[in-house]
């Protein structure tokens, strides 16, 4: 279910309703909200692992009138919000995988983009999923290069093709 509720008042009531939504057996809830982190439902329904993931978006939404034509952009950022139902959760390890399998990342590069998506996770999350991964020949180790979130040379991983 996507849904872009009214951004008044009642975006708390939208938020709680979308998350409880998401508890229910094979339910998936996407949300496109302000984001407005110092708000009370932000910190009870999508912070601390509630979400599965929150995406903000850079810079402003723009809209655009029935033509089609540039209108105002929002005064405010906004976020995307996920919350998927207990059953459809997806793993740290399927997340790490999926991540790897388009593009060779560090470890470290790995932990800081699940963060960005909010999921909390470090470099100390990621290293034994990595090393279980590579001894099930899931992935492997694609050299060295400086990693973009420390600046040390660091071992990169990719995903082995499925073939």
């Amino acid at each position: 279910m996507f849904c872009n509720p009214p951004y008044g008042r009642q975006i708390g009531d939208w938020v709680q309703k979308g998350y409880e939504e998401s508890q229910k057996p094979g339910t998936l809830v996407v949300m496109l909200i302000p984001s407005r982190t110092d708000t009370s439902y932000f910190h009870d329904y999508i912070l601390h692992g509630k979400a599965d993931e929150i995406r903000f978006l850079r810079g402003r939404l723009k809209f655009t009138d029935e033509d089609g034509n540039a209108k105002d952009s929002a005064p405010f950022p906004s976020a995307v919000i996920v919350w998927r139902s207990p059953d459809m959760g997806q793993s740290l390890r399927d997340m790490v995988l999926e991540l790897i399998r388009s593009e060779a990342m560090t470890a470290n590069e790995i932990a800081a983009v699940l963060a960005d998506r909010g999921q909390q996770v470090s470099r100390s999350d990621v290293g034994p999923i990595l090393t279980k991964a590579q001894a099930a020949g899931k992935i492997r180790n694609a050299g060295k290069r400086a990693c973009s979130v420390t600046g040390r040379s660091a071992i990169i991983w990719t995903a082995e093709s499925e073939g």
